[in-house]
Protein backbone atom coordinates (compact mmCIF):
# COMPACT_ATOMS: atom_id res chain seq x y z
CA UNK A 1 0.00 0.00 0.00
CA UNK A 2 1.01 3.55 -0.58
CA UNK A 3 1.81 6.27 2.14
CA UNK A 4 -0.21 9.25 2.88
CA UNK A 5 0.65 12.82 2.92
CA UNK A 6 -1.80 15.27 3.83
CA UNK A 7 -1.32 18.79 1.79
CA UNK A 8 -1.88 22.58 3.61
CA UNK A 9 -3.01 23.85 0.26
CA UNK A 10 -5.37 20.51 -0.54
CA UNK A 11 -8.35 20.08 2.03
CA UNK A 12 -8.53 16.15 1.16
CA UNK A 13 -5.46 13.23 1.62
CA UNK A 14 -3.93 11.75 -1.42
CA UNK A 15 -2.02 8.28 -1.06
CA UNK A 16 0.91 8.26 -3.04
CA UNK A 17 2.45 4.88 -4.29
CA UNK A 18 5.69 3.79 -5.09
CA UNK A 19 6.33 3.21 -9.27
CA UNK A 20 9.97 1.49 -9.63
CA UNK A 21 11.30 2.58 -6.01
CA UNK A 22 10.37 6.56 -6.65
CA UNK A 23 7.42 8.05 -5.81
CA UNK A 24 4.65 9.48 -8.51
CA UNK A 25 3.83 12.22 -6.99
CA UNK A 26 6.01 14.28 -4.59
CA UNK A 27 6.19 17.80 -3.19
CA UNK A 28 3.33 19.92 -1.87
CA UNK A 29 4.11 22.22 -4.70
CA UNK A 30 3.79 19.30 -6.89
CA UNK A 31 0.54 18.04 -6.02
CA UNK A 32 -1.35 21.56 -5.72
CA UNK A 33 0.05 21.87 -9.67
CA UNK A 34 -0.96 18.39 -10.64
CA UNK A 35 -4.41 18.92 -9.26
CA UNK A 36 -4.99 22.44 -10.89
CA UNK A 37 -3.82 20.68 -14.43
CA UNK A 38 -6.27 17.88 -13.73
CA UNK A 39 -9.01 20.42 -12.92
CA UNK A 40 -8.12 22.35 -16.23
CA UNK A 41 -8.00 18.93 -18.17
CA UNK A 42 -11.23 17.86 -16.72
CA UNK A 43 -13.20 21.22 -17.47
CA UNK A 44 -11.33 21.55 -20.64
CA UNK A 45 -13.41 17.83 -21.61
CA UNK A 46 -16.39 19.20 -19.90
CA UNK A 47 -16.53 22.18 -22.31
CA UNK A 48 -15.45 20.20 -25.57
CA UNK A 49 -18.91 17.96 -24.53
CA UNK A 50 -20.96 20.50 -24.58
CA UNK A 51 -19.60 22.47 -27.49
CA UNK A 52 -18.42 25.43 -26.03
CA UNK A 53 -15.08 27.56 -27.05
CA UNK A 54 -14.93 28.93 -23.91
CA UNK A 55 -10.85 29.33 -23.17
CA UNK A 56 -9.26 27.54 -20.47
CA UNK A 57 -6.44 28.64 -18.15
CA UNK A 58 -3.65 26.02 -18.00
CA UNK A 59 -1.81 25.53 -14.75
CA UNK A 60 -1.54 28.83 -12.90
CA UNK A 61 0.06 30.86 -15.69
CA UNK A 62 -2.23 33.35 -18.23
CA UNK A 63 -1.80 31.40 -21.08
CA UNK A 64 -5.27 30.57 -22.68
CA UNK A 65 -6.21 27.32 -24.42
CA UNK A 66 -9.00 27.30 -27.13
CA UNK A 67 -10.59 23.73 -27.86
CA UNK A 68 -9.79 23.14 -31.68
CA UNK A 69 -12.53 23.52 -33.79
CA UNK A 70 -13.34 20.81 -35.91
CA UNK A 71 -14.77 20.60 -39.03
CA UNK A 72 -16.94 17.52 -38.65
CA UNK A 73 -20.09 20.03 -38.36
CA UNK A 74 -19.58 21.45 -41.68
CA UNK A 75 -19.74 17.75 -43.26
CA UNK A 76 -23.69 16.99 -42.29
CA UNK A 77 -24.70 20.72 -43.05
CA UNK A 78 -23.50 20.20 -46.93
CA UNK A 79 -25.04 16.83 -46.66
CA UNK A 80 -28.31 18.24 -45.71
CA UNK A 81 -28.29 20.83 -48.42
CA UNK A 82 -27.30 18.01 -51.37
CA UNK A 83 -30.16 15.38 -50.01
CA UNK A 84 -32.49 18.81 -49.82
CA UNK A 85 -31.65 19.23 -53.41
CA UNK A 86 -32.01 15.44 -54.22
CA UNK A 87 -35.52 15.30 -52.52
CA UNK A 88 -36.83 18.40 -54.44
CA UNK A 89 -35.84 16.88 -57.93
CA UNK A 90 -37.46 13.66 -56.72
CA UNK A 91 -40.64 15.23 -56.12
CA UNK A 92 -40.74 17.63 -58.63
CA UNK A 93 -40.23 14.29 -61.23
CA UNK A 94 -42.98 12.65 -59.18
CA UNK A 95 -45.39 14.78 -59.85
CA UNK A 96 -44.86 15.61 -63.50
CA UNK A 97 -45.12 11.78 -64.17
CA UNK A 98 -48.21 12.26 -62.13
CA UNK A 99 -49.65 14.45 -63.61
CA UNK A 100 -48.26 12.85 -66.83
CA UNK A 101 -49.92 9.75 -65.87
CA UNK A 102 -53.35 12.00 -65.33
CA UNK A 103 -53.23 13.54 -68.92
CA UNK A 104 -52.28 9.80 -70.30
CA UNK A 105 -55.69 8.56 -68.80
CA UNK A 106 -57.74 11.14 -70.25
CA UNK A 107 -56.10 10.50 -73.97
CA UNK A 108 -56.64 6.95 -73.74
CA UNK A 109 -60.38 7.69 -72.85
CA UNK A 110 -60.53 9.38 -75.81
CA UNK A 111 -59.54 6.70 -77.88
CA UNK A 112 -61.34 4.34 -76.20
CA UNK A 113 -64.40 6.25 -77.07
CA UNK A 114 -63.26 6.78 -80.65
CA UNK A 115 -62.10 3.37 -81.06
CA UNK A 116 -65.81 2.41 -79.67
CA UNK A 117 -67.62 4.56 -82.37
CA UNK A 118 -65.20 2.90 -85.26
CA UNK A 119 -66.33 -0.87 -83.99
CA UNK A 120 -69.89 0.51 -83.86
CA UNK A 121 -69.80 1.88 -87.32
CA UNK A 122 -67.88 -1.51 -88.43
CA UNK A 123 -71.18 -3.78 -87.01
CA UNK A 124 -73.47 -0.81 -88.44
CA UNK A 125 -71.93 -1.67 -91.98
CA UNK A 126 -71.28 -5.32 -91.40
CA UNK A 127 -66.95 -4.49 -91.89
CA UNK A 128 -65.03 -6.58 -89.62
CA UNK A 129 -61.69 -4.66 -90.12
CA UNK A 130 -63.09 -1.79 -87.98
CA UNK A 131 -61.98 -3.42 -85.27
CA UNK A 132 -60.87 -1.82 -81.46
CA UNK A 133 -57.52 -2.07 -83.42
CA UNK A 134 -58.71 0.00 -86.31
CA UNK A 135 -60.10 2.00 -84.05
CA UNK A 136 -57.47 2.88 -81.55
CA UNK A 137 -55.07 3.48 -84.80
CA UNK A 138 -57.59 6.04 -85.93
CA UNK A 139 -57.09 7.87 -82.57
CA UNK A 140 -53.40 7.76 -83.18
CA UNK A 141 -53.49 9.19 -86.57
CA UNK A 142 -55.94 11.64 -85.89
CA UNK A 143 -54.12 12.79 -82.56
CA UNK A 144 -50.68 13.23 -84.30
CA UNK A 145 -52.56 15.11 -87.32
CA UNK A 146 -54.92 17.41 -84.53
CA UNK A 147 -51.86 18.65 -82.73
CA UNK A 148 -48.59 18.64 -84.87
CA UNK A 149 -49.72 18.91 -88.96
CA UNK A 150 -49.99 22.65 -88.29
CA UNK A 151 -46.10 22.85 -87.99
CA UNK A 152 -45.64 21.61 -91.66
CA UNK A 153 -46.21 25.53 -92.83
CA UNK A 154 -42.79 26.54 -91.67
CA UNK A 155 -41.42 23.42 -93.70
CA UNK A 156 -42.97 24.35 -97.26
CA UNK A 157 -43.23 28.14 -96.75
CA UNK A 158 -43.01 27.97 -100.43
CA UNK A 159 -45.81 25.87 -101.55
CA UNK A 160 -49.07 26.73 -103.29
CA UNK A 161 -52.04 28.20 -101.38
CA UNK A 162 -54.30 25.11 -102.27
CA UNK A 163 -51.55 22.89 -100.45
CA UNK A 164 -52.00 24.84 -97.21
CA UNK A 165 -55.42 24.75 -97.66
CA UNK A 166 -55.43 20.99 -97.78
CA UNK A 167 -53.68 20.77 -94.69
CA UNK A 168 -55.38 22.61 -92.50
CA UNK A 169 -58.85 21.11 -94.11
CA UNK A 170 -57.66 17.76 -92.80
CA UNK A 171 -56.47 19.02 -89.69
CA UNK A 172 -60.21 20.66 -89.34
CA UNK A 173 -61.78 17.04 -90.53
CA UNK A 174 -59.98 15.17 -87.93
CA UNK A 175 -60.81 17.73 -85.34
CA UNK A 176 -64.43 17.77 -85.69
CA UNK A 177 -64.19 13.48 -86.25
CA UNK A 178 -62.50 13.79 -82.85
CA UNK A 179 -64.72 15.83 -80.98
CA UNK A 180 -67.95 14.16 -82.68
CA UNK A 181 -66.79 10.62 -81.39
CA UNK A 182 -66.01 11.63 -77.89
CA UNK A 183 -69.79 13.86 -77.91
CA UNK A 184 -71.49 10.80 -78.65
CA UNK A 185 -69.81 8.62 -76.15
CA UNK A 186 -70.87 10.65 -73.35
CA UNK A 187 -74.22 11.32 -74.87
CA UNK A 188 -74.53 7.82 -74.42
CA UNK A 189 -72.95 7.43 -71.40
CA UNK A 190 -75.34 10.06 -69.75
CA UNK A 191 -78.41 7.93 -71.51
CA UNK A 192 -77.11 4.72 -69.59
CA UNK A 193 -77.76 6.74 -65.98
CA UNK A 194 -81.81 7.55 -67.18
CA UNK A 195 -80.66 10.99 -69.16
CA UNK A 196 -82.14 11.93 -72.14
CA UNK A 197 -79.75 12.48 -74.53
CA UNK A 198 -81.89 14.49 -76.54
CA UNK A 199 -81.87 17.47 -74.16
CA UNK A 200 -80.07 20.39 -75.16
CA UNK A 201 -78.51 20.87 -72.35
CA UNK A 202 -76.69 17.37 -71.86
CA UNK A 203 -75.51 17.91 -75.68
CA UNK A 204 -73.80 20.66 -74.92
CA UNK A 205 -71.79 19.23 -71.77
CA UNK A 206 -71.25 16.05 -73.70
CA UNK A 207 -69.54 18.42 -76.76
CA UNK A 208 -67.61 20.65 -73.92
CA UNK A 209 -65.89 17.38 -72.32
CA UNK A 210 -65.39 16.13 -75.79
CA UNK A 211 -63.77 19.06 -77.14
CA UNK A 212 -61.51 19.10 -73.51
CA UNK A 213 -60.54 15.34 -73.87
CA UNK A 214 -59.62 16.00 -77.68
CA UNK A 215 -57.49 18.76 -77.48
CA UNK A 216 -56.01 19.06 -73.99
CA UNK A 217 -54.23 16.00 -73.20
CA UNK A 218 -51.88 15.18 -76.42
CA UNK A 219 -49.83 18.94 -76.10
CA UNK A 220 -49.55 18.94 -72.48
CA UNK A 221 -48.51 14.98 -72.66
CA UNK A 222 -45.51 16.43 -75.37
CA UNK A 223 -44.66 19.40 -72.85
CA UNK A 224 -44.55 16.78 -69.94
CA UNK A 225 -42.51 14.83 -71.30
CA UNK A 226 -39.71 17.17 -71.76
CA UNK A 227 -39.96 18.65 -68.16
CA UNK A 228 -39.78 15.39 -67.50
CA UNK A 229 -36.52 14.35 -69.17
CA UNK A 230 -35.18 18.10 -68.60
CA UNK A 231 -35.46 17.14 -64.48
CA UNK A 232 -33.88 13.33 -64.76
CA UNK A 233 -31.04 14.88 -67.22
CA UNK A 234 -30.36 17.56 -64.66
CA UNK A 235 -29.73 15.15 -61.51
CA UNK A 236 -27.41 12.77 -63.93
CA UNK A 237 -25.36 15.81 -64.72
CA UNK A 238 -25.35 17.29 -60.85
Amino acid sequence: MGNQRTSSRLPFTISLGKFNGDYVLGGKDSLADYATIIGGYHILLGRAEQGRDTPIERGSGRELMHPRESNVRSAPLHNGKVVKQEYNRVGLALSILAALCFFLALWGLNGFFTARTVVGLGISLNIAALSWGAGWLVHIVVSLIEHHLWRLRRAVAGAPGFVLLGVYGLIIAVGVIDVLTSAIAFLYLFETVGLSAMDSTLRLISTVLAEVIAILPEPTIVWLSVALWRVVKEGRDA
